[in-house]
């Protein structure tokens, strides 16, 4: 028996390729049943069944899973229950098995069609292997790639060969990465090559520890066009022999006036079997083999997510360059010219040769990260408007060299943050810009013809990037900085760092020849002195926004963070550049990143004003002075008067002219009062006292409040009429009705709620104790599904057969497909209920109580049903479970309703008046404490 620990590890590289969807999981080799216990923690509906080897490991497992199965699964995978179970997973078992084929077979009769496979597999061919053998040091290990319990070992293209065979279609396969066997020395790949061995195969996966696979036993028939390996799960290098055929040894001369072409070979895409690429990287070199042969290697180890191909320009290198990409014609064409064309023109001349919709231009002294292509094409295809796309250039010793490229009056350039920390916010979303470097850059393939490519006046170097970037923007394309996309790039490498000398001289006299042709633009853009460095580097030209938030817009997670996160995107269409804030964004990286991905500058913490409150941070410091006094924020948005009161007297002191906004998202001290006396608490109803002096004394501050409803409006006002206060209500997409299912396709009741806030907490027990025991005693098989973040115990007790108390799901709309009535009995609160509109939103009718439907405007028996008492409420639940009629009419126009007065499009005509009134009130504010002074 292997030591403990091994079997009571948690793989969360495995945990995370489990779909959320995935209901009947087996998991063979379930050691302790660590896995199944976090699988069914995540969602207390699964069902995990598991197989483990060793009796005594087993005895742990039955503790946590619904069922263990004890003993050789090359013996109980045929006595298993035929197509049941929608996942399976084989992490680290495959390799133990003495009949691996006849095995998989015998698992796959216990599958539903579609499900799902995760399997993970070491790889025999890692670096740390071939080194052993080489030096003839292989053994046997305890543990590890060659542990002396495997019966079988794998690469990615024997494995690949297995699951195909039993009729598995592998969706992906990603590496996980281990470097103790060390690096693989440039030399082993180089004397694999000369001997006519695959060296680069070694470079791709030789470092890949293991693979981790996802497949499925779907049934569907391929198509021809279709191989049977995703490409997206080929490796690097297996997959730029599917964008491009294989070339022929025989090389043909192609004659022109201004230069001599050898081509390595023609390509016929129309005879490959294979999709096509999705892009072409074309990287022009000139000597300097070393740094090709890196950089090369790198986009074999580091680009997945999109077929491609590489087209290398070799503009008459003296070197080793030749022989080098002879040897890799399997892996990229290769075009050679008899003199140095410049980069300009061999990007041009590689250009004409591609088909793809997508070319990006790379030096050869850059080396690619993870995911840096992904990055640049899912930026483009996000918007049809976005012409080219640079990444963030990176020194070789990790400080920023370039975040999109500035451009000033008198012609010269500026690479933004260049020798500062990349990690800095400012550096880090998407945005416009005067142009990015040719070092890695994305274009159309349409847009670089409309724009007639590289301009061959620069020849032979620099400023043709720059100005085929002003060529983009002015035929109406943006260019965009794309930060997530990292390149390291070895600067002055090829020409030099010395303007005075050689091809670094063209630099000097290019710009002249840029400076004669812009002139009409160049006189628009800002002088070059260093000080206006940060409001050049945004080339946009709307009104700045401030958005502050206690946290990142959690908007999968909280009513509230939705309509924040739907405000957002209204304020980016109406063309402002927002700057957020989280107070507290620890552990938000995943929204945090979203933001910047939509082109928002994201502070994700500011620990000065945590520490404020008494919790110590470890966060970079928040310079609030900086960033007001640097921007000119036409607007600061605050949500929650208790963060506008620690945030607006910054505001006022920093940037005076900024009108504030404070959101109230809900009336706090109303939504207090209504617990306080539903309680009968009289604590309560004095703490609701004192949250109303400091509520109402922070929206006299401010320039204009935000409330939800009108309702809440009407409260502030009967407070203090002299607030000015308007309504933003939640915005509601209305969900397609194309292939909905309709009444007697569903079941089930459905409850969602942040339970962070204490309504919903209150609202479930309610539910659970004195509503649903009267639904499911006259519909006895009826399921209640509680869905929400952070249940807390008091909720998950309820958790049954009948009650499923899922907890976080990260997608609620497999729900609101499926469930028949949304329920909502809240007893308390203030403000307008995002669950009530998100299920209107999706057709499915909702029951609520007066307090649910409060500010929506809602009519009961029209577009919803509305009841206080809790037999009502359960009779009102039970009429429209089995009404047809009625619920196809709750259902009809309670969308209409949604549509009628939540869409974007209505609020987002009611967010530009109250931004208008905002600005109006500040410069009223400010006129008259200038008047005051005067006097």
């Amino acid at each position: 028996m292997k030591d403990w620990s091994y079997y009571t590890h948690l793989r969360p590289e495995i945990l995370a390729l489990i779909p959320d969807t995935a209901l009947r999981i087996l998991d063979v080799g379930c050691g302790a049943g660590i896995l199944g216990r976090e699988l069914k923690r995540l969602r207390p509906d699964r069902e995990v069944v598991g197989i483990e080897l060793m009796p005594e490991v087993a005895d742990k497992a039955r503790n946590v899973l619904d069922k263990v199965y004890v003993g050789d699964v090359e013996i109980l995978a045929r006595d298993l229950p035929q197509g049941y179970y929608d996942c399976l997973i084989l992490s680290d078992v495959i390799e133990h098995l003495r009949c691996p084929k006849e095995t998989l077979v015998a698992l796959s009769c216990c599958l539903r069609d579609g499900a799902n496979i995760i399997c993970s597999v070491p790889n025999v061919a890692h670096w740390s292997v071939i080194r052993d053998l080489i030096n003839g040091e292989w053994r046997y290990c305890d543990a590890g790639i060659l542990d002396d319990t495997h019966l079988r070992f794998f690469t990615k293209t024997s494995i690949v060969e297995l699951l195909n065979s039993v009729g598995w279609n592998i969706i992906k396969i990603t590496a996980v990465r281990n470097f103790d066997g060390g690096t693989i020395p440039p030399a082993i790949v180089s004397s694999l090559n000369a001997f006519g061995l695959n060296g680069h195969r070694l470079s791709a996966e030789g470092h890949d520890y293991q693979f981790l696979i996802v497949a499925t036993n779907s049934s569907r028939v391929l198509a021809p066009e279709e191989s049977a390996l995703d490409h997206k799960s080929l490796s690097s290098a297996e997959r730029m022999l599917a964008s491009a055929t294989k070339l022929g040894s025989k090389t043909c001369g192609v004659g022109t006036s201004e230069n001599h072409l050898e081509s390595s070979g023609s390509r016929d895409l129309a005879a490959d079997s294979m999709k096509p690429a999705d892009v072409t990287i074309i990287i022009p070199v000139h000597n300097k083999v070393e740094y090709t042969s890196k950089c090369l290697e790198s986009i074999f180890q580091n680009t997945e997510g999109y077929p491609y191909e590489i087209v290398v320009v070799d503009n008459a290198s003296s070197d080793s360059t030749p022989d080098f990409l002879a040897g890799l014609a399997d892996y990229l064409r290769s075009i050679r010219n008899s003199t140095n064309i410049g980069f300009g023109e061999a990007c041009n001349q590689a250009a004409s040769t591609s088909s793809t919709k997508y070319l990006v231009f790379l030096n050869n002294d850059t080396e690619v990260t993870p995911g840096w292509l992904t990055r640049l094409v899912e930026t483009a295809e996000a918007n049809p408007s976005i012409g080219a796309v640079g990444s963030m250039l990176l020194y070789p010793d990790g400080r920023l060299q370039e975040a999109g490229g500035i451009i000033f009056s008198d012609g010269s350039g500026w690479n933004y943050g260049r020798g500062d920390d990349p990690q800095k916010p400012e550096y880090n979303y998407v945005r416009e810009v005067d142009y990015c470097s040719g070092a890695c850059l994305l274009v159309r393939s349409s847009v670089f013809q409309l724009a007639g490519g590289f301009d061959p006046i620069y020849s032979p170097a620099y400023y043709e990037d720059t100005d085929l970037c002003f060529r983009i923007r002015e035929l109406g394309y943006k260019v965009v900085y794309q930060p997530f996309s990292r390149v390291v790039h070895y600067e002055g490498v090829t020409a030099g760092t010395d303007v005075s000398t050689g091809v670094k001289s063209y630099q000097v006299v290019n710009r002249m020849k840029f400076k004669e042709r812009w002139g009409h633009i160049l006189c628009k853009q800002p002088p070059s002195p260093l000080a206006v460095i940060s409001r050049a580097a945004h080339h946009s030209h709307g009104e700045n926004i401030l958005v502050i938030d206690p946290f990142m817009p959690l908007y999968d997670r909280a009513s509230g963070s939705q309509r924040l996160f739907n405000i957002l995107r209204l304020m980016q269409q109406s063309g402002y550049h927002i700057t957020y804030i989280a107070r507290n964004g620890q552990d938000q990286d995943r929204y945090a990143n979203e933001l910047r991905s939509m082109g928002i500058l994201t502070y994700s913490t500011d620990p000065e004003r945590m520490a404020e409150l008494g919790y110590k941070i470890q966060a970079p410091r928040v310079d609030l002075e900086t960033i007001l006094s640097l921007r000119n924020y036409s607007v600061a948005w605050l949500s929650f008067y208790e963060l506008a009161g620690q945030y607006l007297p910054l505001v006022r002191r920093f940037s005076p002219y900024t009108a504030v906004i404070v959101d109230s998202v809900d009336v706090h001290f109303l939504r207090e009062r209504r617990e306080g006396e539903l309680k009968g608490n009289t604590q309560l109803i004095a703490n609701a006292e004192r949250t109303r002096l400091r509520e109402l004394s922070v929206y006299g501050q401010a320039d204009l409040v935000i409330t939800v409803t009108e309702n809440d409006r009407q409260v502030l006002l009967s407070e203090n009429p002299n607030l000015c206060v308007a309504v933003i209500p939640n915005i509601h997409e209305s969900a397609s009705l194309d292939g909905n299912k309709g009444f007697e396709e569903r079941s089930g009741i459905l409850f969602v709620g942040n339970f962070a806030h204490r309504p919903n907490i209150d609202a479930v027990i309610y539910l659970c104790e004195e509503i649903f025991p009267m639904i499911h005693a006259e519909v006895q098989d009826i399921r209640l599904f509680v869905v929400g973040n952070n249940p807390p115990p008091e909720v998950r007790e309820f958790h049954s057969a009948n009650v499923i108390v899922t907890g976080y799901v990260p997608d609620l709309a497999s729900y609101l497909a499926a469930v028949r009535v949304s329920v909502a009995p809240l007893r308390y609160g203030a403000g307008m209920k995002g669950k009530i509109g998100e299920a209107m939103a999706a057709g499915v009718p909702v029951v609520t109580t007066s307090i649910g439907a409060e500010g929506m405007e809602l009519v009961n028996g029209h577009n919803v049903l509305v009841a206080d008492d809790p037999v009502e409420f359960a009779r009102a639940v039970i009429r429209l479970y089995r009404d047809k009629s009625l619920w196809e009419k709750l259902s009809l126009n309670g969308r209409a309703i949604i549509h009628k007065l939540y869409s974007p499009d209505v609020t987002r005509l009611k967010l530009a008046q109250v931004l208008d009134l905002a600005k109006q009130n500040g410069s009223s504010r400010m006129a008259a404490g200038m008047k005051l002074q005067r006097m």
